[in-house]
């Protein structure tokens, strides 16, 4: 997984921009041309943005640009963590070409847990 969030566009919507054609394609045209961070910035809840460095499907400058956003509109109220070494499966790698390949990887699940069971844990005591 590459970002861990709540999607405030609705898990229906993003469900439909990202459906695949009748060829099996994924049909990344119709998601681009959804407004995701115009619904990022409607959020008035605190956000965790989580990023795996070694994802080879995501890129760090759009969930750094969600933390970003939501940060301008209410200062303090996102956080963004970046994981090394963890690939878009979740998986922690030796290498960013064992992550490309699905390589050898060990699964970093609880550390992701751990984070965002932190980071709420952290709002309870704000």
């Amino acid at each position: 997984m590459s970002a861990i969030s709540l999607c405030p566009w609705g898990i229906s919507n993003w469900s439909k921009a990202l459906k695949t054609t009748s060829t099996g394609a994924s049909t990344s045209a119709q998601a681009a041309k959804q407004n995701f961070l115009g619904a990022w910035a409607e959020v008035d809840a605190p956000v965790l943005v989580i990023f795996n460095a070694f994802d080879q499907f995501e890129m760090p400058h759009g969930h750094k640009l969600i933390a970003d956003t939501v940060n301008r509109l209410r200062p303090g109220s996102a956080t963004y963590i970046e994981r090394p070494g963890i690939g878009h499966s979740d998986d922690r790698y030796a290498t960013i070409e064992d992550a490309y390949a699905f390589r050898d990887g060990t699964p970093a699940w609880r550390e992701a847990a751990d984070i965002m069971l932190n980071w709420l844990r952290g709002l309870n005591e704000s």
